[in-house]
């Protein structure tokens, strides 16, 4: 069940050095509502997650990518193609 998502997102993480923990906090202090665990299992692939708790872990991602300036490169949800 990995998605393209999933696949993004946890490239992203590991490029940026981000450990699970650290990245469930920053979606945690987002709002974010989901357990350290299914953040883990939707980053490699075996949980869906809803576009909400998608873009909390794109933003707390994006967030860590502008403090090294490189902007938010990252898509939210409603910026992907509905196939994905």
């Amino acid at each position: 069940m990995v998605t393209s998502r999933a696949v993004a997102l946890e490239a992203a993480r590991s490029m940026l050095g981000v450990s699970l923990d650290d990245l469930w906090v920053d979606y945690l202090g987002l709002g974010g509502h989901l357990m350290p665990w299914h953040v883990e299992a939707f980053l490699s692939g075996s949980r869906v997650v809803d576009d909400r708790d998608h873009d909390l872990i794109v933003q707390a991602l994006n967030e860590r990518f502008l403090d090294l300036d490189a902007d938010h490169p990252l898509a939210y949800a409603d910026e992907l193609a509905p196939a994905d």
